[in-house]
Parts: structure tokens; sequence; C-alpha cells
């Protein structure tokens, strides 16, 4: 079983999917964990780029997609869930989008923490913090990426899921019973 610290993961010409069982330590809290993106059906599906503001200071409308060359009353915010994330063998930052984030968080979507946020910082920080220390069951997508001319190897969350402690503490005394035969 590799470790997600290995030296070759992600360098591939197809990313590399491993599973981990970690926890989180610690989450970016200093700016939004979101982006504002277009709620438009574009070829039978969401649109979900990027939209900016149509006024410098104004993050709550109206917005232009360019992708949709549309002028948009509301935007809907999607997750982009910067965290680190910490087993046996170290930490690692990894990237949850919005799906997994939002299971992540109890389904809480991203406007919903937008109006937590502007009422109740600390509620919002509160919300955060619930994450951390508990563990989960992640698959991670993991990919060299160029980032200002330099390779960097990224982990994004393909897939998130509470664990079982049952099934995992079963699995876990198999492998110690076929170590000792």
């Amino acid at each position: 079983k590799k470790s997600h610290t290995h030296k070759i993961l992600g360098h591939g010409e197809k990313p590399d999917y491993i599973d981990v069982i970690a926890m989180s330590s610690h989450i970016t809290k200093h700016k939004p964990c979101w982006y504002c993106a277009c709620p438009n059906q574009r070829q039978g599906r969401q649109c979900n780029k990027k939209v900016i503001p149509m006024s410098e200071d104004d993050l709550n409308g109206p917005f232009r997609c360019e992708t949709c060359a549309a002028e948009l009353e509301h935007c809907q915010r999607r997750y982009i869930l910067n965290m680190t994330i910490s087993d046996y063998s170290g930490q690692t930052w990894i990237t949850a989008f919005n799906d997994e984030a939002e299971m992540m968080l109890n389904g809480k979507t991203a406007d919903e923490l937008n109006l937590i946020m502007q009422s109740d910082h600390n509620k919002f920080t509160e919300v955060l913090n619930s994450l951390t220390l508990r563990p989960m069951r992640f698959t991670l997508r993991v990919k060299v990426e160029t980032v200002n001319d330099e390779p960097r190897v990224k982990a994004s969350v393909a897939r998130v899921a509470p664990i079982d402690f049952a099934k995992e503490s079963k699995t876990l005394l198999g492998e110690i019973q076929a170590l000792l035969m």
C-alpha cells in the first residue's frame, strides 16, 4: 500500500487514485471557501463557471458570466475547500470541491454557509471547525499540475465517506490474523 507522500504518485500521464483514512487537521478560514458560479443551464448541464461581480465591492449581485455572456441577479456559491489532512504517515494539503465538501459539512451548501458567515462569524468558524479531527475515508485524485512554471503534486477529493468503524475493525483484525499465521 503506497503512502500518499510517495514521490512517484501523480507523475504519470493519468492521475493516481488512492484511498486514505485521515482527519482534517487545518481548514483555511481567512477567506471564503467558495466561488460564485453561474447557475444557468448550458448544453443540458449547469454552467458552474466563475462569475464576475458587476460592481467592485458587491458580492451579492449583479454578476456577469463570461462563458454564457449573461448578466445574473444571483450566483450559486460552490465550494473549493482547502484543508490539510493527517494520518499516521504525515499530512498533505487537499482540495474538496462542491459535492464532497457538502457531504463533509453534513449537506450544508456554500450559499447557506455564506449566509451564516455574514450573520454570525463565530458560527461560521464553528461549522468549519466541526470538520477538524473527524476521521473520514477519502479517495484522493493525485496529479502533478504546473503552477507558475513549477510542477506541484495536487490532491483533490474524488470521494469522501464517514468511517464504518465496525467494518474497519473487522478488516484490521483480519489483517492482524493474517500476519500472525
